[in-house]
């Protein structure tokens, strides 16, 4: 199986294998071959002289059709090829190595020495390909030699013209690579400071809701405080290492502030959360919480008979995608907008941040929530 990384990315050094059985390496010889066959002839025709006496040459090929027809084609093929696949290993397996051993003299050393023989073994490759695959011999008797030099020589060339666009690809995949980092970071930055303000707006609520609890059954009251208090301690140590955490710590949380909410409305409130996600699937912590307090408090109390808050989805290991959905029962005039300055219209905020979406919808007494964001 062949690896999905570009060759020319000069963070990654190939294997010489890997490089010979690249997708780029395959569309590359792809290319060349066609090249090669289309250009054949009239590269054949200038080497040969043709141009000294192109009439000559001409006569020569119309006696001789029925051979140049496929030899010329045929050779064209032959020295794209193994030109191509040579410069292919040497631009994309040896400069990557020999391009940061030695100081600069010691690495010209090199880089010649890897040109010269690039060069010169793709020269015998074509010529062993041409005679013992189509009896072809291409170099007169005693000239293989001066041929092979002047491959190797251009090899030289190519070897240094590759080195210097490696370097280059290497300062600025650098570059690059600090750029990403940057943008991470403000993105980490910004996605905490959403956070940050979706937090307050759940502990004052719950704070307004243990008041009203302790006026109306003490009893009820001091479970809900001994909860809240676990709540409190679970929020402020979620996502303390960035904005996001295992999906179990959020669950657990939501958990907690369900049974929370539970002691408020008993037997009128009912959750299912049914989301496909491994434990330790990577999760925005505190995003959920919002949505949930947004069921509760404008969905279900607005009911006389309560209702179900139903949480679904399941996350995408391979894309590393989340696709969720909160659903509850809601008033029959209930709208789906998002009001600024409320928990929801930071939480979309928040979405938008991990290259997500945030939509409301509200119909037939229901009202949903559809969330997918990147983690």
């Amino acid at each position: 199986m062949t690896r999905d990384i570009p060759l020319a990315d000069p963070d990654h050094r190939f294997g010489l294998w890997a490089v010979a059985r690249h997708r780029d390496t395959r569309r590359g010889l792809l290319e060349a071959a066609v090249w090669g066959l289309l250009t054949g002839p009239l590269v054949g025709f200038v080497f040969s002289g043709g141009l000294g006496d192109p009439i000559g040459h001409l006569r020569e090929w119309r006696d001789n059709l029925s051979f140049y027809a496929w030899a010329m084609p045929l050779i064209g093929l032959v020295w794209a090829v193994c030109i191509t696949f040579f410069m292919i290993l040497l631009r994309y397996w040896a400069i990557p190595r020999l391009a940061r051993r030695g100081g600069p003299a010691i690495q010209f050393l090199k880089l010649t020495a890897a040109g010269f023989l690039a060069g010169g073994f793709s020269m015998l490759a074509i010529q062993a390909v041409l005679l013992y695959l189509f009896s072809l011999r291409t170099v007169p008797g005693g000239s293989m030699a001066t041929v092979v030099g002047i491959g190797g020589i251009l090899g030289i060339v190519f070897a240094n013209m590759f080195f210097v666009f490696h370097e280059d690809g290497v300062r600025l995949s650098e570059a690059r690579r600090r750029e990403r980092e940057l943008e991470r970071r403000r993105l980490e930055s910004e996605l905490m400071n959403v956070t940050m303000r979706i937090r307050p707006h759940f502990f004052f609520n719950t704070l307004n809701t243990l008041s009203a609890l302790i006026d109306r059954d003490r009893d009820v009251a001091q479970e809900y405080l001994a909860d809240l208090a676990d709540l409190f301690r679970k929020s402020f140590a979620l996502g303390m290492g960035g904005h996001l955490c295992p999906w179990r710590e959020e669950r657990a949380l939501l958990e907690n502030y369900i049974r929370l909410e539970q002691n408020r409305y008993g037997d009128r409130l009912s959750t299912a959360i049914e989301i496909e996600a491994p434990e330790d699937a990577p999760f925005p912590a505190f995003l959920l919480q919002p949505l949930v307090e947004n069921a509760v408090h404008h969905g279900v109390s607005k009911i006389k008979t309560g209702g179900a808050v139903r949480l679904s989805g399941r996350f995408d290991e391979t894309a590393r995608r989340w696709s969720l959905r909160v659903e509850n029962p809601a008033p029959a005039n209930a709208k789906a907008e998002v009001r600024p300055g409320h928990a929801l219209e930071a939480t979309q905020r928040r979405v938008a941040l991990m290259d997500g979406s945030l939509s409301l919808a509200a119909s037939g007494g229901r009202f949903t929530v559809d969330l997918e964001f990147n983690a």
